[in-house]
């Protein structure tokens, strides 16, 4: 008698299981087979499928779907009106994922969404791919060899997209992500996961600024400092944004301290000066407001988050004329208004500093180079200069002129490896592999005998972690600073449906020995960050800790 009411609960239990069908497992089922057909079926990769048809086309009827089996049969059908992939006749040339972290099928599996018919025909189509068919949708970009999508289309007319639209945005970023990002193993939720995390987000996007944030919760999930949502001017939410008429940052302890001023009458005659604490924002406490914010900020670490939030004054621009700021100045806290002004009245510098010079002596026996300044044909004449002293400081927190590959002449004394590459197997959307290795240097006695200083910090992006990596290889390197943005890698742009842009980072860079650069950044021998009082003085407290290095060996 147990047994048959345990077997009777049981039959229950699995029924309800595989009838229970959510509007988010519907749509993520499309999304999943949309993408896999666009980038593994023939018919797909043709240029006159309209694949985002394909699509848009299927959203009604998958939403109507009551169950498994009405939800497999739709994409049966489906699938059996494309032309038929044949067998192939000899096994294709595989080559291994060699970062074995990215690939993912394990969707296909899934018994409460997709019946074993459906399960064996997309795994059947999987295994049967032609290595030479090449998808309409993805081509390589040369000489980098990274991936280009610009053959999506941008329907720069929708300013508000329909729902199906939106899923269309969706399942489009999500699928690029999901076949051609090499650090999609690296996000901080599994990308699987955030495909049901944001559909509810798309569905309920009924204007433009939630459709926008939609894109932008999307994105943030990548966890690249590559990764930025731009739009068209007149798509701007709610009119020109303004600011006012000073910079901040956010120190490592989550301090917001003003450390530029951008229009110096407008600044007194706001008092606002270098050095003021932050602490609240029209009444709420700016951590309350920085953990908001970092929710659609897409970045690699904390470090870069923090400063795309100070770049873009995210903290203290809006449409609104004035806000009231909670400061702090020499212990004494007072709450003001403080109005905004027009972008136009103000000279934003984003930090960089004025009258830059790309060497200079600091003194007999110290010399200093600014990457940010440094050109290639500058390169020579600075070595020259810079030859007698004993110890030569190379500022990298900027971003380079490509002077890397000639400054190593000087600095590397000898031809090494520094880093490896991890690219898209383009015959089989998903798998990577790791391929070409860089060297930096000469084989040579005249380079630089003195200390090498390498300064950086979360400004240190892409080709400037690039560069630090070469660098490094010197004799006598070290590196002092923080950590660095964490996207080493040339990009690649995607087009979204309303008029809007975001990137990725397009390949894996890898050190030699396969540690990776992504998210993690250059890691310095001694860790310094700028504090409240030192942004107040407005020191280089990098720098001086640099020389304190220089002079003690510690």
């Amino acid at each position: 008698m147990k047994r048959n009411i345990l077997l009777f609960l049981t039959c229950i239990f699995c029924t309800s299981s595989f009838a229970q069908l959510t509007e988010t497992d519907k749509y993520a089922s499309l999304c999943r087979v949309w993408g896999f057909l666009k980038y593994y079926h023939p018919q797909a990769a043709k240029r006159n499928a309209d694949w985002d048809r394909e699509l848009m086309s299927r959203v009604s009827a998958v939403a109507a779907a009551n169950d498994r089996e009405q939800l497999s049969e739709i994409y049966l059908q489906w699938i059996g009106s494309l032309k038929e992939v044949p067998v192939l006749k000899t096994p294709r040339n595989y080559v291994a994922d060699t970062t074995d972290k990215n690939y993912e099928n394990e969707w296909m599996d899934n018994d409460r969404v997709f019946t074993d018919s459906l399960q064996n025909l997309l795994h059947y189509i999987e295994d049967n791919k032609k290595e030479k068919v090449r998808s309409h949708y993805i081509r390589r970009h040369f000489p980098q060899m990274n991936q280009s999508f610009r053959n999506e289309k941008r329907y720069r007319d929708s300013v508000m997209p329909s729902l199906n639209m939106r899923l269309l945005c969706m399942a489009r970023y999500w699928n690029i992500v999901q076949y051609y990002y090499p650090y999609k193993y690296m996000t901080d939720t599994p990308w699987q996961r955030v495909l049901e995390n944001v559909i509810p987000v798309f569905v309920a996007a009924n204007d433009t600024p939630q459709y926008y944030w939609a894109m932008a919760t999307l994105i943030a999930n990548i966890n690249d400092s590559h990764g930025y949502l731009s739009m068209r001017k007149d798509l701007r939410i709610g009119g020109t944004n303004k600011a006012i008429p000073a910079g901040y940052c956010i120190t490592h302890d989550d301090t917001v301290v003003i450390n530029e001023i951008y229009n110096d009458s407008l600044a007194a005659r706001e008092d606002v000066k270098p050095g003021d604490v932050i602490l609240k924002v029209n009444g709420r406490p700016v951590k309350e407001i920085i953990d908001e914010k970092l929710k659609q900020e897409c970045a690699s670490n904390r470090d870069a988050a923090y400063l795309r939030l100070s770049w873009y004054n995210s903290l203290t621009y809006g449409i609104k004329d004035s806000i009231v700021v909670l400061t702090a100045r020499d212990g004494v806290i007072k709450e003001k208004t403080v109005k905004r002004y027009a972008p136009q009245l103000m000279k934003v510098t984003y930090g960089e500093k004025k009258g830059k010079q790309y060497y200079r002596c600091i003194d007999d026996s110290i010399g200093y180079l600014d990457l940010d300044v440094l050109r290639i044909r500058h390169v020579r004449h600075a070595m020259k200069k810079a030859a007698n002293t004993k110890s030569l400081i190379v500022d990298v927190r900027n971003y380079p002129k490509m002077t890397m590959f000639r400054l190593a002449r000087f600095l590397n004394g000898h031809r090494t490896k520094f880093a490896t590459f991890v690219f898209p197997q383009w015959s089989y959307p998903g798998h990577f592999r790791r391929k070409g290795t860089n060297k930096i240097g000469w084989n040579h006695h005249s380079s630089y005998n003195g200390k090498v200083i390498l300064l950086f910090n979360a400004r240190t992006q892409s080709h400037g972690e690039f560069t630090c990596m070469g660098l490094q290889q010197g004799r006598d390197v070290t590196c002092i600073g923080s950590q660095t943005a964490g996207a080493d890698g040339d990009v690649a742009a995607i087009h979204l449906p309303g008029g809007y842009d975001t990137r990725i980072t397009g390949l894996g860079v890898y050190y030699p020995d396969g540690t990776p650069t992504q998210r993690i950044g250059i890691v310095p021998d001694i860790t310094v960050y700028p504090t409240a009082a030192g942004i107040a003085a407005q020191r280089d407290e990098v720098l001086e800790r640099a020389l304190q290095y220089i002079r003690t060996g510690k």
